[in-house]
């Protein structure tokens, strides 16, 4: 029986991908393109992706970037699961990451960002991987993330 990730936990998990603006008169935050754009998934709203307060929009960086940068480092975010899986055998759940990525491409902070999985050992770990993972530089400024991953034995 292998153990890992959730396969389909890639798919939708880019949640929101949003800019954080660096002064005090920034527009609004938005998670959403401007004009038609569809209401943010249950998912999205379950876990609270939105920007941070204050926050306004000013860089961009496409999804399929950040998917593909972050199913690049997985192996590092796969050991942390499997420590998890050596302390629980049966552990299983979310990991979301809130991670910052500044005009150069580094990721500049990364946090816990609603996580549900029973392991902090596992959480923080995944977590600071994200802090290791590189991006090209965005447009026109500073982006924020939000990023779930679902772990789960044998899948």
């Amino acid at each position: 029986m292998s153990r890992g990730f959730h396969a389909a936990a890639f798919a939708p998990a880019l949640l929101a991908i949003a800019a954080c603006a660096e002064g005090p008169s920034a527009a609004p935050p938005s998670t959403q393109p401007p004009a038609a754009a569809p209401p943010p998934t249950a998912a999205a709203r379950a876990i609270g992706a939105t920007q941070p307060q204050g926050a306004g929009v000013n860089g961009r960086i496409a999804p399929e970037v950040v998917q593909t940068i972050v199913r690049g480092g997985f192996g590092g975010m796969q050991r942390c699961y499997d420590e998890g899986l050596r302390r629980n055998a049966g552990l299983q759940g979310r990991v979301v990451t809130r991670f910052v990525i500044d005009r150069d491409g580094r990721v500049v902070a990364a946090v816990d960002g609603g996580s549900d999985i029973a392991d902090p050992r596992v959480v923080e770990c995944v977590v600071n991987a994200f802090a290791g993972l590189r991006f090209p530089p965005p447009e026109g400024g500073i982006v924020t993330v939000v990023y779930p991953i679902q772990f789960k034995p044998g899948d």
